[in-house]
């Protein structure tokens, strides 16, 4: 099976499938607990995106993934993706306008672009084109400015 020819344990998958089969039904049904759930699920994975983010292979680690750069850089950028996600969750949660908090969002997806391209440079190491990469950043700082500076 792919997850293990990729030395992904079965465990951690079964962990989040179980948590996240346990919040979406709190959540559709209008469980008494679903608020907390939900800011529960917005802090389980903001936490982890911050931690895939800023230490790939700590928060690696802790799911008991262990790799090479590739696997690194995936979850570094997994970590903004889901940081963005986590921002997004909590902002709508905070009574943040709809716009704003996409706005909000943006922010981390844009200092993925930022770190891959400056501070880590993982797309000179692995030979990515550039050229997109700036397309996204003017696209998300367009994003921001629209929904931010309103």
């Amino acid at each position: 099976d792919t997850p293990k020819k990729l030395g992904v344990p079965a465990a951690g998958m079964i962990f989040n499938f179980g948590l996240c089969a346990f919040s979406v039904y709190a959540l559709l049904t209008g469980q008494s607990y679903a608020d907390n759930v939900a800011k529960f699920m917005v802090g389980f994975f903001g936490l982890n995106g911050v931690v895939f983010a800023v230490a790939p292979s700590v928060g690696a680690g802790a799911w008991g993934i262990t790799g090479d750069d590739k696997v690194e850089f995936l979850m570094k950028n997994f970590g903004f993706f889901i940081t963005s996600w986590a921002v997004l969750g909590g902002a709508v949660m905070k009574g943040e306008d709809a716009a704003k908090a996409i706005g909000y969002s943006f922010v981390p997806c844009l200092l993925g672009l930022i770190d891959g391209n400056l501070i880590s440079k993982s797309v000179d190491k692995f030979g990515m084109a550039k050229n997109p990469q700036y397309f996204w950043a003017v696209v998300q700082i367009a994003i921001i400015a629209a929904t931010l500076l309103q």
